[in-house]
C-alpha cells in the first residue's frame, strides 16, 4: 500500500507573549496556510480468478491534486514554581481541508485538539 500526499504554497504565522512580572508569561500563536496539494493513493489486491488457484494483483488508487487551507492556533502559560523550576500549561490546535478538483475523490480534512502540561528545571 502506497500512500503520498504533498504540498506546495505559502503560509504566514506569528505569536506574541503578554509579560506578567518577571517570570510569566501568556503566550497566543497562530498561522494561517493557503496550499496546493497531491494525493496520491495506492492499493494492490490479491485476487483469485476463478479458473485459476495462483492470485495476481489487481493495483487500484488514485492521483489527485487540490486545494488546502490549514489553520494553527495557541494560548500557553509559563511561570515559575520556584527560581529553577517552571512550568508550562497550553492548549493548541490545528485544522485543514483538502478540496479535491476530481469528483469522484474524496476531500480530506482534520482537526485536532491538543492539551499539555510541562515542567522544567533550569540548571
Amino acid at each position: 500500500r502506497d500512500i503520498n500526499f504533498k504540498q506546495n504554497g505559502f503560509f504566514l504565522g506569528g505569536a506574541y507573549a503578554l509579560l506578567f512580572g518577571e517570570s510569566s508569561a501568556l503566550i497566543f500563536n497562530s498561522a494561517i496556510a493557503i496550499l496546493e496539494g497531491n494525493y496520491f493513493s495506492e492499493v494492490d489486491l490479491d485476487l483469485l480468478a476463478s479458473d485459476s488457484d495462483k492470485p495476481f494483483k489487481l493495483p487500484i488508487g488514485y492521483d489527485s491534486i487540490g486545494d488546502t487551507v490549514g489553520l494553527n492556533f495557541g494560548v500557553s502559560w509559563k511561570g515559575n514554581i520556584v527560581d529553577n523550576v517552571g512550568y508550562t500549561l497550553g492548549v493548541s490546535g490545528y485544522s485543514y481541508k483538502f478540496d479535491a478538483k476530481e469528483k469522484d475523490v474524496a476531500d480530506l480534512s482534520e482537526s485536532v485538539l491538543r492539551f499539555s502540561a510541562g515542567l522544567s528545571y533550569r540548571f
